[in-house]
């Protein structure tokens, strides 16, 4: 006999529960000769839902309640239900009655098939627009960063087998991010289509601030793609820097009636301030003078070149008080006022 987990975090579910329960109950009766239990996570929700979990297990031996010491997430209390799975097919619901329990056995033939993971997907989405925003944002962004196949919708609603619950199990870090968890796992994935349900009562947890935090943790844990871009951005600006501070030298060693600048002084400095045995362990490794000016001068020098470019962008807005106050004259005093002088003659 073929035994089927539900996994469903719970927050702010008081009057849905017992409803989205009974809907499974109940279409499972259509089938006996699956087996079944229902893990049931309260994510330290602020209405009475523990309470009715408690009222439910202690009424069917098949649920299971688990009570967090505080609100973890959903994907987190996804994390803690998973543990006490002991099905063959594990099933993620929502606890608002939009994912509807009653075509469970839509997934469950899909991924009879041979599939690992079935997400169920959405001709209409019941949502609001924010919600619907985010969903495609998030769709966009799995896209480039996690290499989730185009077309494919990933939804609150899916079953796994047990290998790829055992496998999202082996993460042990903070902020656990369920898609990246599974899109790591396999890439054996389908759809099936589904009706999405309106929510039966009041709104969803998740606020904007809510939705960026999951994004900017599961998408920094589970791709590279960001650090990357950080140290291509990162590399340009000290290239940037490397190059204005070439050009500050060069101008000095051609023009020799410029005066050696505070710039000039700081580059100095900086790269006198090298660290002898890093070019030494380059020497060693073979690196040739134009490798250790890459690989450890511009390195140990980029934040230095990094500020002075910021302060010497600065300097782009200065047009010279003096050049055009020494410039100016009877033919051109109409057309060679700017702030800086026009300033200085009204304070006159």
């Amino acid at each position: 006999m073929h035994k089927i987990s539900f996994v469903i975090p719970c927050y702010g579910s008081e009057t849905t529960i017992e409803i989205v329960v009974s809907e499974i109950i109940e279409t499972l009766r259509q089938r006996p000769q699956y087996d079944y239990e229902i893990v049931l996570v309260n994510d330290c929700s602020p209405d009475h839902v523990w309470e009715r979990i408690r009222v439910l297990a202690l009424g069917n031996s098949h649920i299971t309640g688990i009570n967090l010491a505080k609100n973890f997430g959903q994907h987190a209390a996804l994390m803690a239900g998973y543990r006490q799975c002991t099905g063959d097919l594990v099933i993620s619901l929502d606890d608002d009655g939009q994912t509807p329990a009653g075509e469970l056995f839509t997934l469950v033939d899909k991924i009879g098939e041979g599939w690992d993971v079935v997400y169920a997907s959405y001709e209409h989405k019941m949502h609001s627009g924010f919600r619907n925003f985010g969903t495609w944002m998030n769709e966009r962004m799995t896209e480039s960063l996690i290499g989730k196949p185009k077309g494919l919708k990933v939804t609150s609603y899916f079953v796994m087998q047990r290998f790829i619950a055992e496998e999202i199990l082996r993460y042990q870090n903070a902020y656990p991010y369920i898609e990246g968890l599974i899109f790591r796992a396999t890439r054996h994935i389908a759809n099936v289509p589904v009706t999405h349900h309106s929510r039966m009562v009041g709104e969803s947890g998740y606020t904007f601030g809510k939705l960026l935090a999951l994004w900017f943790n599961g998408f920094t844990a589970f791709s590279v793609k960001p650090l990357r871009i950080a140290t291509v951005c990162g590399t340009a600006s000290a290239f940037l820097g490397f190059c204005y501070g070439l050009y500050v030298i060069v101008r000095k060693l051609v023009d020799s009636s410029i005066e050696m600048g505070w710039s000039s002084i700081i580059y100095i400095s900086a790269l006198s301030g090298v660290d002898y045995e890093l070019h030494a362990a380059a020497i060693v490794d073979g690196a040739t003078k134009i490798q250790r000016m890459i690989h450890v001068d511009l390195p140990s020098i980029k934040p230095t070149i990094i500020m002075l470019l910021i302060l010497q962008m600065g300097s782009l807005m200065s047009v010279g008080f003096e050049k055009v106050y020494l410039l100016k004259n009877t033919l051109n005093a109409s057309a060679a006022n700017v702030i800086s002088t026009y300033t200085y003659e009204v304070g006159l």
